[in-house]
């Protein structure tokens, strides 16, 4: 099994970059609120190509020791995001740590950032933290820098951006020092301590991750639920050795693999803490013990920052996965098959299952052994009903994302008669 995309885009940036030292100056965080402030409504703006992205879609997140802030036009989704390694006000030199990414839309697979993929080069560009008004959770700032294109194998030309502005951008989280965030876990007795740690929590799933070394090592671990506890069949266990190695360790095709428990969510200063051990597996059947695990004051985040889209109406009501959707890859049998998961917040949800074989078209949705198309209605963490048919339509595969839509009918084993319809489903994921 290839590894998990659980993580945003926001923590995948986190992981790409050691946020050890910046060129700032910050205040100390009980003067924050001193001097003028700025006003009126939020905005964010930059200027590029001889026009103006501006928009009054803004968010910001604080974040361990870290201040992201994104803006973004609807419905393209067009967006520009920032990443600064400090949660205080100051002007931070991005060649010391630090990510700026432009987005043209929501659908695009590439984006621009301020680091050039072919050199491998420095994060080039500034940002200045300019206020932080922690009375209204408003933050303000400028910044500027190179985009370049990520995809190496097309000559694009790099864009400037000039004139980068946010002002009263509405912020999560708390500003000033956090508590030290803390990730480690003993690998077949070898310790694995975390450069950096980071999680998320959506609608009914928690991740959880542990970065080490520039190679983008992990430890990362999936939660069906939200909530402090400690859990067994509900969670799942991965490990690489870099970021781009497909010799991925899990625990999902282990039974009884191992237990995690969630002590603490702090919702104040959005940190999660707690232990852990499993076992896990890869494609050799080589097996890896995770052992005295633990994640302290680890930072999380709520957002959707990855794009990824899989919703569908549910026996008649509209479900949006957004937030807990969870891909995987699945190599095994005759061919490799992708898996696309949603749940809600009562731990019920839907699974669709489509084989890499397949191309841009509509299948069939069956339940017959061997079929390349499969869906799946969670009932809860122990039933799963299967589909007897349906269709899902694939528009586009490419790179790692698949983009399509989807439908289908659980009938009920004896008399055939339809217990759960699900329509109008929609996936643009990565996986």
């Amino acid at each position: 099994m290839k590894k998990l995309n659980f993580l945003t885009a926001f923590i995948m940036l986190f992981a790409a970059i050691g946020f050890t030292s910046c060129d700032s100056e910050p205040v100390d965080p009980l003067l924050i609120d001193n001097g003028e402030q700025p006003s009126g409504p939020a905005s964010f703006k930059v200027d590029f190509n001889g026009s103006t992205f501006a928009t009054a879609q803004a968010t910001a997140v604080v974040s361990g020791n870290s201040i992201a802030v994104s803006g973004v036009k609807l419905p393209s989704g067009e967006n520009v995001s920032l990443i600064v390694p400090g949660t205080t006000t100051g002007t931070y030199n991005l060649a010391d740590g630090g990510l700026i990414s432009y987005q043209p839309s929501i659908t695009t697979m590439y984006m621009y950032t301020n680091v050039n993929p072919s050199l491998e080069s420095d994060p080039n560009g500034t940002v200045t933290i300019t206020s932080i008004n922690t009375t209204n959770h408003t933050i303000s700032g400028t910044f500027n820098f190179v985009g370049y294109r990520n995809d190496v194998e097309v000559d694009a030309p790099s864009i400037t951006f000039t004139n980068g502005a946010f002002q009263n951008v509405p912020y999560t989280g708390t500003v000033g020092p956090q508590p030290e965030s803390l990730f480690k876990v003993k690998i077949d007795g070898a310790q694995f301590t975390a450069d950096d740690a980071q999680a998320t929590m959506g609608v009914g799933l928690t991740s959880i991750a542990g970065f080490r070394g520039a190679n983008g090592e992990y430890v990362a671990i999936v939660i069906n639920a939200t909530a402090e506890g400690t859990y067994t069949d509900l969670a799942v266990l991965s490990y690489a050795a870099s970021e781009d190695d497909d010799n991925v360790y899990s625990s999902l095709l282990i039974e009884n693999a191992g237990t995690v428990t969630i002590s603490d969510i702090d919702t104040v200063n959005h940190t999660i803490s707690g232990t852990f051990s499993f076992n896990a597996i890869n494609d050799a059947d080589d097996e890896k013990a995770f052992t005295e695990g633990v994640f302290d004051n680890v930072p999380y985040t709520t957002d959707n920052a990855t794009g990824d889209i899989f919703k569908a109406t549910v026996d008649g009501t509209a479900k949006d996965y957004a937030n807990s959707v969870i891909t995987s890859f699945i190599e095994g049998g005759t061919s490799p098959f992708i898996n696309i998961q949603g749940v809600d917040t009562n731990g019920s949800g839907i699974l669709l299952v489509i084989s890499d074989d397949l191309g841009a078209g509509t299948y069939a949705i069956s339940n017959e052994f061997g079929s390349d198309a499969k869906g799946f209605y969670i009932v809860d963490e122990d039933t799963t009903l299967s589909a007897l048919e349906g269709s899902v339509t694939i528009t586009a595969k490419e790179d790692g994302h698949i983009v399509g839509t989807f439908q289908y009918t659980i009938v009920d084993a004896g008399g055939g008669v339809p217990t759960h319809t699900i329509t109008n489903g929609q996936f643009d994921v990565e996986y």
